[in-house]
């Protein structure tokens, strides 16, 4: 056994080496336990751009020795992402007013998607609780009934004025049924009985009046009648003019009611596609038939489902949601997992083994 010389011996207590107590810091809440892999700042760097890339098509592969913590540790990346990301917002799709063949997709924050939809159905429940009663309301109803007596004066006026004309020229002013409608007519005074303007030529056959006064007439007849088409068309035009009239007037009672109401709704939706969206509810609003007819005092069906329109389709609501979603698919190889032929299940080895018997047999090779 070759000799030692005293430098090259160890004493027994520095065989090996032992850690003194002392020199460790203090166990208290500063130490935290580690979440990730050690020595592995590339790799986690990685991981975490590849996360922040928001576009489709990119994945993320992960790859190591089994059992050093990779899925813990994408598994902790991911939930990290989940409290750092930006919570999603909501989604609804309205009626477009202007295309109804496209809707509208309206883009909201969490919660306020909700939020809107709620508003808007309470909005327009509201009108069409109030709108009806104005309407039945004593003072517009008492402006109404001025309006087309005015109107149905003027009427009666002219129509009084051409018929005590058509008297003093040898004719009556008769209204003759034609179909639905009721139209004027001209009819001849003959011994204090009238008749129609053809049958003149028949009563000088029969001797009961005068050729020449028949002949005259007929002359002013056509006079006349152009006289009373003027005043038919005149007529028309002042039932057109009541009707817009009472439009004007109808919408005077709601335009500052559905205005107030949608802009209430805009002051707490600053979104500039809401508010164009709200501008179109407005104008829609306003062109609603509100008038309500005498027997219908709640509406009736085809009202109800006019009203679908300002309905708001809530497509995605994440007002439950307190952390970014991710989408978390993990897959996982066994390194000793069959792969090929090995991993086929029994038929399709089979089909594959027959074919490749079928072309051995046919080279002659089997």
């Amino acid at each position: 056994m070759p000799e030692t010389t005293p430098r090259h011996r160890l004493a027994p207590e520095r065989l090996r080496w032992t850690c003194d107590p002392a020199t460790l810091p203090a166990v208290g809440e500063r130490l935290k336990p580690s979440l990730e892999i050690i020595g592995q700042d590339r790799a986690l760097d990685a991981l975490r751009m590849g996360l922040e890339i928001r576009r489709p098509g990119y994945h993320i592969f992960v790859t190591g020795v089994e059992g050093t913590g990779r899925t813990t540790t994408i598994r902790r990346v991911l939930e990290e992402s989940k409290r750092k990301g930006e919570q999603p917002g909501d989604l609804c799709y309205v009626h477009n007013f202007l295309d109804p063949e496209q809707p509208l997709l309206l883009r909201f924050r969490a919660g306020v998607g909700r939020d809107f939809k709620l508003r808007l159905e309470r909005m327009t429940s509201s009108l069409r609780r109030h709108i009806p009663q104005l309407y039945r309301g004593e003072g517009y109803q008492r402006r109404v009934a001025a309006l087309e007596r005015r109107y149905r004066q003027a009427q009666s006026e002219s129509v009084k004025a051409f018929a005590e004309k058509s008297r003093q020229a040898g004719f009556n002013l008769v209204e003759v049924q034609s179909g639905p409608y009721i139209r004027p007519e001209l009819h001849a005074i003959v011994e204090d009985e009238t008749f129609d303007v053809s049958e003149l030529d028949q009563l000088v056959q029969e001797g009961r009046v005068d050729a020449r006064l028949a002949s005259r007439l007929q002359r002013r007849h056509l006079v006349l009648s152009d006289e009373l088409r003027s005043l038919v068309r005149a007529n028309a035009r002042l039932e057109e003019s009541f009707r817009e009239e009472l439009a004007g007037m109808e919408q005077a009672v709601i335009l500052p009611l559905i205005h107030d109401s949608v802009e209430m709704l805009k002051a707490r939706f600053e979104d500039p596609a809401v508010h164009a969206y709200l501008s179109q509810v407005e104008q829609a609003l306003v062109d609603e038939d509100w008038v309500p007819a005498d027997d219908d005092e709640e509406g009736d069906e085809e009202a109800v489902d006019s009203f679908g329109r300002f309905s708001v389709n809530l497509l995605v609501d994440n007002s439950q949601r307190d952390e970014a979603p991710v989408s978390e698919t993990v897959e996982k190889k066994d390194r000793h997992e069959q792969r090929g032929f090995a991993a086929m299940d029994e038929q399709k080895q089979r089909q594959i083994a027959s074919k490749g018997g079928k072309a051995a047999h046919e080279k002659g090779t089997a």
